[in-house]
């Protein structure tokens, strides 16, 4: 199932990979950080393509630089470092989740067996009443004592039984706001509340990653947000990297591929497909997919989010 590399991989060789073969935050940049985050999202959308070559490589990689054993845990750490004793659930459910279908699909169980030893450590430390807390430090033995729900992460807990799914639909819908059309994105565990990331604004890629777990964890749109969304592009032509919680209008000026990119992945999941056309076509014309674009300035997050989002949209 080998294929021949395309434009997405020839263009992370060259503008985001350092000489370890690790991939940079920002292209052409050699003192940047190397996060889980960037190997685990490329490793999703090689699978989506079916790139088994690269995907060993990336496999590889992971073992070789990210993952740190203690006894008989495995960890991977969320940014490499010399001094880095922390994980980030978000990026190790990815992680797990594609090593998984990565065995399934390329039949190799070596990944799948990994994926279990990561999934064992990750349950073991990071699991209270069901629920998994945003990281682990091992280094001092202790657990964060809130959750990101933009950490969320469905496709990944079904394959994950000591994971209560309903407890996360439950707190989907408790974070739905009142008086906007926006959710709170933190869980915290201590005092069973939700709140607020900030008081006075939104960032849209955290709202449409909690937007996108909802429906596919209640299996129904979020419909204040679901409703402002439409109205906001179809109004305004555009969707912007953050707004204002409570007065609901743009709080910056700019606009971001991955916030187009996640907008795409929102309504394929609704089913909407004329919106995610609309919407995709928009993000054609955003950085990174202006061919002259310095990838210096480009995060490897907005770069492969966009890339992922254009390629779902191919094959759906």
């Amino acid at each position: 199932m080998t294929q021949k590399k395309d434009g997405v991989q020839q263009t992370v060789e060259q503008n985001y990979v350092n000489e370890k073969g690790l991939i940079r935050t920002y292209g052409k940049a050699q003192h940047v950080e190397v996060l889980s985050e960037s190997i685990g999202q490329y490793m999703a959308y090689l699978l989506l393509i079916k790139d088994e070559k690269t995907f060993q490589e990336q496999s590889e990689l992971l073992q070789e630089h990210f993952l740190v054993k203690k006894k008989e845990d495995v960890f991977i750490k969320w940014q490499l470092g010399a001094t880095v004793s922390t994980n980030a659930s978000i990026d190790d459910l990815r992680i797990i989740r594609t090593l998984k279908e990565g065995s399934r699909i390329f039949h190799q169980p070596e990944y799948a067996e990994l994926a279990q030893k990561l999934e064992k450590s990750l349950i073991d430390h990071q699991l209270t009443n069901g629920i998994l807390t945003d990281f682990y430090d091992w280094e001092l033995g202790e657990e964060s004592r809130e959750v990101h729900l933009s950490y969320i992460d469905f496709a990944a807990f079904k394959e994950m039984p000591a994971i209560d799914e309903t407890k996360y639909v439950q707190m989907l819908q408790g974070a739905v706001e009142e008086q906007t059309p926006f959710f709170k994105e933190v869980w915290q565990i201590e005092t069973q509340t939700f709140a607020p990331a900030s008081e006075k604004e939104v960032n849209l890629i955290d709202q449409l990653l909690i937007a996108i777990q909802y429906v596919k964890g209640k299996k129904e749109k979020p419909a204040a947000f679901d409703q402002w969304l439409k109205n906001e592009w179809q109004t305004q032509q555009k969707i912007f990297g953050q707004y204002q919680r409570n007065h609901i209008v743009p709080n910056v000026s700019y606009e971001s591929s991955a916030v187009y990119a996640l907008a795409v992945q929102y309504f394929l999941a609704t089913g909407e497909e004329s919106f995610a056309e609309e919407i995709e076509h928009t993000l054609l014309e955003q950085p990174p997919f202006d061919v002259a674009h310095d990838y210096g300035s480009v995060h490897f997050f907005d770069y492969i989010l966009a890339q992922t989002a254009a390629e779902q949209m191919k094959q759906r």
